[in-house]
């Protein structure tokens, strides 16, 4: 008597030899180390873009202007945040989005935003304060931010 199904050996075989082969271990590739993102044009650029609305909004903030150094801030901010999105972003990102940031948290706190303004100084402290190695630059950028948290924190009545 013929079987309804004659081929359902050589179809069980057939699925159980793809399962076992999708649950074998695969070779691991080879590490590749991340890209040198100061090696895309587009980066640099970024970066070149950031200093100068820091710049500009440092000299308004120099001048009294807060209301036109928060509006260079406010068009810096998109680019501090892709600047440290890559993989391994360089020293000088870190620098410039620090700029940045002591610079957002002074507006900030000046706008009477004091809880947003020591997350920020607190975030800048805590950047620098784990960086190694520590240098002369590193140790001023981390005791500015801990100056800011300082001032947040008395306007708040913390300390």
């Amino acid at each position: 008597m013929p079987t309804a199904w004659p081929k359902l050996p050589a179809i069980a075989a057939a699925l159980l030899l793809l399962v076992l082969s999708a649950c074998t271990k695969r070779d691991n590739p080879a590490l590749v180390p991340p890209a040198d993102p100061m090696q895309q044009e587009s980066y640099r650029e970024a970066l070149s873009q950031l200093r100068n609305w820091n710049a500009e909004a440092a000299a308004h903030w120099q001048k009294g202007e807060k209301d036109l150094a928060a509006a260079a801030l406010k068009q810096a901010q998109p680019l501090a945040k892709e600047l440290l999105d890559s993989r391994r972003p360089p020293r000088e990102a870190f620098e410039s989005v620090s700029d940045f940031d002591q610079l957002y948290a002074a507006v900030l706190l000046s706008k009477g935003h004091t809880a947003w303004a020591r997350q920020i100084y607190m975030t800048n402290a805590v950047r620098w304060r784990n960086w190694k190695p520590e240098t002369e630059d590193t140790r001023r950028r981390r005791e500015e931010a801990e100056k800011g948290v300082a001032e947040a924190d008395r306007k708040l009545g913390l300390n």
